[in-house]
C-alpha cells in the first residue's frame, strides 16, 4: 500500500504508536484510490495497536492512583469508541477525497470540507460531553490533563495528515 491515502489512513489509526516520527511532505502527482479488499481488516488490526499505544500514553502522563484509575477507564471506553466512529468517518472522508481528487469540482470541494467541518464540530461535542462525564468523577484539573494529552495526540496526527494529503487544484 503505496498510495498517500494508505499512508494517510495508517497515520490516521497508528501515529502514536510509531514516536511520532517528522517526515517530509511529499505531494504525489496524482492520488490513487486504494483497492486492496484487506484495508478495513488492516485498519482495523492498526487501530488495536493504535488503543493499546494510546492507553500506555495516558497512562503514563496522567499518572493515576488506584482510585482514579477505577473510575477513569470506563468513561475512556466509552469516549474512544465515540470518537472512533468519528474517525471511521475521517477514513471514508479521506477515501472520497482520493477517489475525486484528480477530477475535484468546486462543489465536490464545497461538500468535502463541509463534511470536514462537520467532523471537527462532531470531535469539539465529544470533547465537551466527556469532560462533563470525567468531572462527575475527578477534579476538573485532572480532567483538563487528560484532554491536554489527547489533544496533543490529535494535533500529531492532524499534522502528520496535513503533511501528507495533496493540496486540491
Amino acid at each position: 500500500m503505496k498510495t498517500w491515502v494508505a499512508v494517510l489512513i495508517t497515520l490516521l489509526v497508528v501515529l502514536p504508536g510509531l514516536g511520532w516520527a517528522q517526515t517530509a511532505p511529499q505531494e504525489p502527482k496524482s492520488a490513487v484510490v486504494v483497492q486492496d479488499a484487506n484495508l478495513d481488516s488492516y485498519i482495523q488490526a492498526l487501530r488495536s495497536d493504535l488503543r493499546t499505544d494510546k492507553v500506555q500514553i495516558v497512562t503514563a502522563a496522567m499518572r493515576f492512583n488506584e482510585a482514579e484509575s477505577a473510575v477513569f477507564w470506563p468513561i475512556y471506553r466509552n469516549y474512544q469508541l465515540e470518537v472512533s466512529k468519528v474517525n471511521d468517518h475521517k477514513v471514508a472522508l479521506l477515501k472520497d477525497y482520493a477517489q475525486h481528487f484528480d477530477n475535484m469540482s468546486a462543489a465536490k470541494a464545497k461538500e468535502l470540507a463541509d463534511k470536514s467541518f462537520a467532523l471537527e464540530q462532531q470531535k469539539t461535542d465529544l470533547k465537551r460531553k466527556y469532560f462533563k462525564e470525567f468531572e462527575k468523577v475527578m477534579p476538573a484539573n485532572r480532567v483538563a490533563r487528560f484532554f491536554q494529552v489527547d489533544h496533543r495526540i490529535d494535533l500529531l496526527v492532524d499534522l502528520q495528515i496535513a503533511a501528507q494529503v495533496p493540496l486540491v487544484d
